[in-house]
């Protein structure tokens, strides 16, 4: 789907994130250090918390910035898509 969107394998590095341990090691180290009032104030947490009528909100919302962190960081991008 990638390659078929347009993505220039020759300009391109495409492979599976989820096998690359260390980027699983440093979201778990920068989690240990993001208070949790910070990522409350996540404007996509607040507004599932609110359509839920302020029940539960799962785990993966509250750390996906962090793991966007770890993305940056490890893979030193000097671009990041918004």
């Amino acid at each position: 789907a990638y390659f078929a969107s347009g993505i220039d394998p020759d300009k391109s590095t495409v492979f599976v994130q989820s096998a690359v341990r260390e980027h699983a090691a440093l979201c778990w180290l920068l989690t240990t250090q993001s208070p949790l009032s910070w990522l409350h104030q996540m404007t996509q947490y607040k507004e599932k918390s609110k359509k839920e009528g302020g029940g539960p909100v799962g785990l993966g919302l509250l750390s996906y910035p962090v793991l966007m962190a770890a993305d940056i960081l490890l893979y030193q991008a000097d671009k990041v898509p918004v």
